[in-house]
Parts: structure tokens; sequence; C-alpha cells
């Protein structure tokens, strides 16, 4: 049977495969789910997000649509082999989601991936809703569509196998480069505090539970066993949280010009996490002028507060960090009021309310200024 005004069944996998067909994806797609892509490999950072994780991401969605797009495409030749049924429109939500999915190797931030997948997610319900009305109008077995699905994921089983190794390698590379950043990073904190005379033995052995349990996750990664990352890495935040409360313990008795200075840093590290989400928002289209005033006004006391702090004048820098504290709580309120905004998907609504709930620890913490 002829593609209404196109090709027939083995010409159009040809045409828009390039005899490139993938592991099929999951028959619950075409009958009865919807298309899910996940977000991310898994929830396993926290605060300040590090960038290379969108690698993983890009790894992982590459890994993921490509077993999809075979599915659609096997889809398709089986239901234009039917009887009074029309691909063309199956056809074009097809080729719109393979155009979503070229580009993910080049989004390079999280809001720019959470967009592609808001677009894929539409796609794979669209498809899956004309699919069944194709399958009605053609009278066909779900049971010839399985098997379709299944001879495509069959014939190219190693290719999609090379991209889920693709996948675990990225992120097996990364994670323990992340790992490795994290630790030294909070080893060098301790140094320094023991350096100034400070006890850091509890810290110290909290941090070195977290050091030992870098065996316990790369075993993990070694066995793709995305259960088992997931429980190492609770263990690990759990320990983190414990070694973050026996820094602050010692930050207590931190002479008032460390202080000042722990809480410039602070200010540094939320608004460099800060101006990059405003401009991806911005190329996203939405409109980011009510945040634009209090970052800018943040970034001014920020200075302030450095220039102060730099020719020893405590008390303007301490007062200068007050006045920051009050723009992050603006800057907080300006994030939570885009929520209503209809151009955000469900997942770039996550990273605004991640960005204001940073925002929100961040003012809390800083109530101690005097």
């Amino acid at each position: 049977m002829i593609l209404k005004g196109m090709c027939g069944p083995s010409e159009f996998i040809r045409q828009v495969t390039g005899m490139k067909s993938w592991y099929g994806i999951g028959i619950v797609i075409l009958v009865l789910g919807l298309l899910a892509l996940p977000v991310s490999a898994a929830g396993e950072n926290t605060f300040p997000v590090l960038d290379n994780q969108v690698q993983v991401r890009q790894a992982h969605l590459v890994w993921k649509v490509a077993e999809q797009e075979s599915g659609m495409a096997a889809a398709i030749g089986y239901i234009d082999s039917l009887e009074g049924t029309d691909c063309t429109k199956l056809f074009a939500i097809y080729l719109e989601f393979a155009a979503t999915a070229s580009t993910i190797g080049s989004l390079d931030t999280h809001i720019g991936l959470n967009a592609a997948v808001h677009k894929l997610v539409q796609n794979g319900v669209e498809f899956r809703l004309e699919a069944l009305k194709q399958m009605l109008a053609g009278k066909g077995k779900l049971t010839d569509l399985r098997t379709a699905i299944k001879d495509a994921a069959g014939k190219d089983k190693a290719k999609i196998s090379a991209l889920e190794l693709a996948y675990w390698d990225t992120r097996a590379s990364l994670t323990i480069e992340n790992f490795l950043t994290r630790v030294d990073r909070a080893q060098k904190v301790l140094d320094a505090l023991k350096a100034k005379g400070f006890d850091t033995t509890q810290p110290q052995a909290t941090l070195d539970a977290i050091k030992g349990k870098k065996g316990d996750m790369q075993a993990a990664l070694d066995a793709r066993d995305a259960d088992q990352v997931r429980a190492v890495w609770t263990q690990i935040h759990d320990l983190s949280k414990q070694l973050v409360a026996q820094v602050k313990d010692l930050q207590v008795r931190v002479p008032e010009e460390k202080k000042v200075q722990f809480w410039i840093n602070a200010g540094d590290r939320a608004i460099e996490r800060s101006g990059p989400v405003l401009s991806d928002l911005e190329l996203l289209g939405i409109d980011t002028s009510t945040l634009k005033p209090s970052l800018a006004a943040a970034k001014d006391d920020l200075q302030a507060a450095k220039t102060a702090f730099a020719v020893g004048n405590l008390k303007t820098a301490e007062q200068a960090l007050k006045a920051l504290r009050s723009d992050f709580k603006d800057l907080a309120d300006a994030y939570r009021d885009l929520v209503g905004e209809k151009n955000l998907s469900e997942k770039n609504l996550l990273e605004v309310r991640s960005m204001a709930g940073a925002l929100d620890a961040t003012v809390k913490e800083m109530q101690e200024i005097a």
C-alpha cells in the first residue's frame, strides 16, 4: 500500500531513518501510555549545580529519544500497510519529533533541555492519539503492531546499546568528577579552619566517611544500577547535611571579619546562579522585567560590601549585606511571580521555584548579620 501522497512502508522507513532504525519504544506509548522523558539521570545533586550535569542529561535523552523515534517509524510503517488509513499526520508529528530531538546535542542549559522535553512529550501524546485513531480506521491488530516494533528493536539492538553505554560512560565519569570536586572543596574548607586553630575532628570524620563512598558509587555506576546509584547518593547527601551542620557550628565562633567574607562569598554564588537563569528565561521569551531591578540592586549592594570590606570597614560592609539580604528577598518573590507564566513548562517551573527556594535559604541564613 502506498503512503497517501508519500511512499510505501518500506520506502518510508528508508527515507525517514536513512537505514538507521534505532531500538524500539515500549508498546504502551502507542497503545495506552504517554511519552515520558526523564528530566535528569537522577535527582542526585543539590545547589550549587555543576555545569557538566547538562552533558549527562543530553546523553540520557539521546538514548531514550532514539528508542522512541524508532518505535514511531515502525508504527507508521505498519499502520500505512493497513487499508483505509492516512499516515500524513503521523508522519508530520514524527518529523517534528525528530527535528526537536536533533537539537538536544546543542542545548547547554537545563532550561533549554526542559523546553525540548516539553515539545517531545507533546509530540508523543499527539502521536499516540493519532496512531490509535488510524489503528481503528484500518482495523489494525495490536499483536501485529507489537511485532513490527519488536522487529525494529531487534535489528538495531547493538546501536541502541552503544547509545546506552555512551550515556552510562558519560554519567559515570562526570559523577565521579563532580564527587571529587565537591570533596576537594570541602577538604579545603576544613584545612583552612584547622589552620586558624579550630577543632575540625568531627567534620573531618564526616568528610572521610563521604570520601569512603566513592568506591560504592563507582561500583554502582559500573553495574549501571540506577537504583543503587540513587541509594549511594542518598547516603552521601545525609552525610553532607551532617557535615554542613558541623561546619556551621564551627563558624559560630568565627571572627566578624570572617563572617563578612563568608556572606560576600554567599552573595557571589547566589548572583552567579541567578544571572544565567534570567538569561535562559529571556531566551524562552519570558518577560523578566520584574527580576532585573532586584538583581541589579543585589549586584550594587554586593559590590558596596566588597569595597567596604577591602578597606577594613566592617560596619559599612555589614550594612551593605543587610541591603543585599533585602534584595535577595525581593528577587525570590519576583521569581515566584513567574510561576503563573504560561510559556513555562512544568520542569521550567521547578527550576524557577528552585531558584526562589535557594534565595529564600540564603536570606534566612543571613538573618544572623547584626
